[in-house]
């Protein structure tokens, strides 16, 4: 699914971050390489950019499931620095997912897979999605759900 001109994800916005997303084991992952523009202090990635990684990971993990939602609310908590030039693997995954909303969660990690950031996002799922649950969307749904309460029991 297409988001054009989205600030972290369209690969041909010239100003974006061009991360091309992928799902890898029921998550979105995708790759970036902070250059001296994504910076805040001296050799360091801005916050923002962090959280706009996870905010769009997040949001594409549900775009993988054909599920169209908007962000609701967006924690990101830091812990350790992003250095400029260090590559960076950013992930979400479903925590949960209801008619109305659904529950994500993200990291961003260094090459050394150490978390730089990690976050939780609630994502209001579009009115036109609602009412329309196409079978299709339901089994991915179910699927989905299924897949999250054995993770949970194995936890």
């Amino acid at each position: 699914m297409k988001h054009s001109h989205c600030y972290v994800c369209d690969l041909n916005n010239p100003v974006g971050l061009r991360v091309a997303f992928r799902l890898e084991e029921r998550k979105a992952v995708g790759r970036f390489i902070p250059q001296r523009e994504h910076q805040s202090f001296e050799g360091i990635t801005h916050g923002g950019v962090l959280s706009a990684l996870l905010d769009a990971a997040m949001n594409r993990i549900l775009l993988f499931h054909s599920i169209k939602a908007k962000t609701a609310r967006l924690q990101v908590y830091f812990t350790k620095e992003a250095k400029i030039g260090e590559p960076l693997t950013v992930l979400g995954e479903v925590v949960r997912i209801k008619k109305l909303f659904a529950v994500t969660k993200g990291e961003v990690k260094d090459s050394q897979n150490n978390t730089i950031a990690r976050g939780e996002a609630i994502f209001i799922v579009q009115r036109e999605e609602r009412g329309h649950i196409h079978s299709s969307r339901e089994k991915r749904i179910k699927e989905l759900e299924k897949h999250l309460k054995g993770k949970e029991r194995k936890s």
